[in-house]
């Protein structure tokens, strides 16, 4: 179990109960959690129905879920690649996103960054797919897929707020581009012609954008009391999420609020596979090169192809540039930005299907692709030796695992908590089958990571002089004060990197100063 997952079932369960009481006509309950809920509400649903109360069972629904988001997340990286590129680039991309060790380990519990990430793939899909049919006007089909895409994103994420933005962008520049190209060939503006464009447009960018708002409120009751102040106070509250912790980066430890700007640059540039990062400079590079050959001939606002990949770019881009200015709250290494990671598969994936289209050789095609196996091999080898952390993977430019330690956040979600209680039940079965005792296991911070997972013969207590034993992960540096007096018993790691210590605390233990002890 993850940090944020009990939390999410909370929510969960709190709109369930919310609409519960408006079916049943009695007073709707307050709601705290103001998230929107398409993670949410449908796995509450399932685990009132499937769990039994079982924290376990609905631990292992809720990563299902999950997954199921992951899988969508790169069928549509797929199909988007393939869309710009030919079902060449489609294979790539997919095969990138599913080697990313960062995405693909979060695929199996994440529940708020890896549901955002697979219905903003889906909606980009849907938005390409409009872009494409330019200069003529989109079908009302694609449209309505539009909204609905669109909606499910906002129904994960706030940010989701990006592709109705990306629309209203792209369209109004399509427009600029058509009639600054006809008033250079034919020296005068047709405003009858440009008025029935902009109000067809409108028309349908409303469209789009109602049946976006609506999805949205039905998985996310927050809004229902005032839905345009609730949307707009949403996403200021998005920008400004008042976390004040401690982000171990580049050796230091840093404030949530004071990160250094280049935060998301570091992060994306030591936990990208190295030929993702390669394969990304070059897409800029050849996008930039596009951009110029398409304006230098003047057919931008009649290319099929153009618009569908600047839509690509932007989507790269903006989201970063956007950050880097508006220096929101950030923590837990490239966990905010996680939903770039399939766009960045598909651009890489283009990148390589030009690169191969300019080199004509059929033996040096086959020699790229076969390096590109070979990286893919490999990280599926590593993807197995972090097996299932491999969402704390690093690059070889950074060092890999062993040089992050102590330098960056590793197993900042807590996952391996799991792991620590298994080897608890089965060592307390090893050396004190018989015992009546309760054993109490002394963690200084969220215990329900643990105890979800500890059989019946331990407790969690917060109180240090009760413990038997002591569990501590690596962040915020848990472990340290307990490695000052307690004996370590076991270590859970990769890659010779602890991850999460076990220790067994002194029968005498005994604190001649308040601050000696570890916090609570």
């Amino acid at each position: 179990m993850s940090w944020d997952e009990l939390f999410r079932f909370r929510g969960g369960d709190a709109k369930l109960s919310y609409y519960e009481a408006i079916l049943n006509g009695e007073e709707r309950p307050q709601l705290a959690d103001t998230y929107p809920g398409l993670f949410d509400l449908p796995l509450a649903i399932f685990r009132r129905s499937f769990s039994g109360g079982d924290l376990v069972k609905a631990t292992e629904q809720g990563h299902v879920w999950s997954l199921f988001f992951g899988l969508v997340g790169i069928f549509a990286t797929w199909r988007l690649a393939a869309l710009l590129g030919g079902e060449r680039a489609g294979f790539w991309a997919l095969v990138f996103l599913a080697t990313m060790p960062r995405y693909y380990g979060h695929m199996f519990f994440n529940p708020k960054d890896i549901p955002f990430a697979a219905t903003y793939m889906l909606a980009l899909l849907a938005l390409a797919h409009v872009l494409k049919q330019l200069p003529k006007f989109p079908s009302w089909r694609s449209v309505l897929w539009v909204g609905l895409t669109a909606g499910l994103a906002l129904s994960t994420r706030m940010a989701g707020l990006l592709i109705l933005f990306y629309f209203a962008i792209l369209i109004s520049s399509f427009l600029v581009g058509k009639y600054f190209h006809l008033l250079k060939r034919e020296r005068e503006i047709h405003f009858k012609k440009l008025g029935q464009d902009l109000l067809a447009w409108a028309k349908r960018g409303a469209l789009a954008g109602a049946i976006a708002y609506l999805i949205l409120l039905i998985f996310w009751p927050a809004g229902h009391v005032n839905p345009f102040s609730s949307l707009s106070g949403a996403v200021g509250s998005a920008q400004s999420f008042g976390w004040s912790g401690l982000v171990l980066m580049d050796g230091h430890l840093w404030k949530a609020q004071d990160l250094p700007s280049y935060y998301m640059i570091y992060w994306l540039l030591v936990a990208l596979p190295e030929h993702i990062v390669v394969l990304l400079a070059l897409s800029g590079i050849a996008f930039l090169l596009a951009f110029w050959l398409t304006l230098k001939n003047r057919n931008a606002p009649v290319s099929m192809f153009f618009w569908p990949r600047v839509l690509l770019a932007l989507a790269c881009v903006f989201p970063l540039t956007y950050m880097l200015i508006k220096q929101p709250v950030l923590y837990d290494g490239l966990r905010h930005f996680l939903f770039l990671l399939p766009v960045f598969a598909c651009a890489a994936a283009l990148a390589l299907e030009w690169l191969l289209r300019k080199i004509s050789r059929k033996r040096m095609n086959a020699m790229i692709q076969g390096v590109l196996v070979i990286l893919s091999l490999l990280l599926a080898a590593e993807m197995t030796a972090l097996h299932p952390y491999q969402y704390i993977y690093f690059n070889s430019f950074s060092g890999g695992l062993p040089a992050a330690l102590n330098r960056d956040e590793t197993d900042y979600w807590g996952v391996t908590h799991r792991e620590a209680a298994l080897w608890l039940n089965e060592y307390i079965e090893q050396t004190d089958s018989k015992g009546t005792r309760p054993k109490k296991v002394y963690m200084s911070y969220t215990p329900w990571m643990l105890d979800t997972y500890l059989n019946k013969r331990f407790e969690i207590t917060h109180k240090i002089e009760e413990g038997d034993f002591a569990v501590a992960i690596t962040r915020m540096n848990f472990h340290k004060p307990l490695m000052q007096f307690a004996e370590i018993l076991h270590v859970v790691e990769r890659r010779n990197v602890p991850l999460c210590y076990i220790f067994k605390i002194p029968d005498d233990i005994r604190f001649v100063d308040a601050s000696e002890a570890p916090p609570k």
